[in-house]
């Protein structure tokens, strides 16, 4: 009889099924071919919130604000979290404004992506918002 694995809190099958399958299809377009030596990856830390932490509408669109680099994924969206401080003054107008502290959190913490998932969890350090239930099928908490 063979020993189950160990389990690892933070991985699932599903959760890396939906989560990973979209963001591999997107990193393989850009592979050149050639393996890069270790010295040459590069290696970006993600903040994972829940979807609520967003307004509704605000999600549903996240793609679409020209100041918002962001991919939908079947439980949420994955977006790029800008480096530079005058970025985010200068884009702020241009960008949903519940956005900022969400980037300001993802940058106090090293973070160059923030994923925001249906099924994570929600944090006391950002408003929470209530999502109709019109929203069924789509990246909804």
């Amino acid at each position: 009889m063979s020993a189950a694995p160990p389990a690892v809190a933070w991985w699932s099958p599903r959760r890396a099924a939906r989560g990973l399958t979209g963001l591999t299809r997107a990193l393989s377009r850009r592979r050149t071919g050639a393996r890069a030596a270790d010295s040459d990856l590069a290696i970006h830390r993600f903040l994972e919130l829940s979807t609520a932490h967003l307004p509704q509408q605000s999600c549903d669109s996240l793609g679409s604000h020209d100041a918002v680099i962001a991919y939908r994924t079947n439980y949420g969206w994955l977006m790029h979290v800008p480096e530079d401080g005058d970025d985010l003054a200068e884009e702020h107008d241009r960008r949903p404004a519940e956005l900022l502290p969400i980037i300001t959190l993802a940058r106090m913490h090293g973070c160059s992506y923030v994923l925001f998932d249906r099924e994570a969890r929600q944090i006391s350090a950002l408003p929470v918002f209530e999502w109709s239930s019109t929203s069924a099928g789509r990246a909804t908490r």
